[in-house]
């Protein structure tokens, strides 16, 4: 595979619970390069790791949620609009269509959430199993994005 035709990494936000405070951190998922079909070439992909329960979510322009721990270890797809998020340091971001974000923050205040914009946010929830083992590594290049 040249350097053209090289993925990207899968890039991921966490939040994540330290001394009762929710924060961010940037990562990525760990893929290798796999074959799932004969007649495709190699594709980079995570090892697989098992899930609770999958659900697809829609929430309209104003809608808010208030702080919160997560319930159940998540991974966020986030397919369309924008969700933003605020972790209890303070620290505040907005996610858009192609964003991942993995909720751990169980315990302590959590985050709370909101939809921004006037276009509904579109996202699916993988509710993690609990012996779900993702490899997740430090970013090797530093997340930009447009402004």
């Amino acid at each position: 595979m040249s350097e053209n035709q090289e993925a990207a990494a899968i890039r991921l936000t966490r939040i994540y619970s330290d001394s009762d405070k929710s924060r961010f951190a940037e990562l990525e998922l760990e893929t290798k390069s796999v074959v799932r079909a004969p007649a495709a070439p190699p594709l980079k992909a995570s090892a697989r790791f098992a899930s609770h329960h999958v659900q697809m979510m829609i929430q309209s322009p104003g809608w808010q949620a208030g702080w919160q721990p997560a319930a159940r270890r998540s991974l966020l797809l986030i397919l369309a609009g924008e969700f933003g998020v605020e972790v209890g340091n303070g620290e505040r971001r907005q996610f858009r269509a192609g964003d991942v974000v993995l909720v751990e923050d169980r315990s302590g205040q959590g985050h709370r959430g909101w939809v921004v914009g006037d276009a509904n946010l579109v996202a699916a929830i993988v509710q993690l199993s609990d012996d779900a083992q993702l490899r997740l590594v430090p970013p090797k290049v530093a997340r930009v994005r447009a402004s």
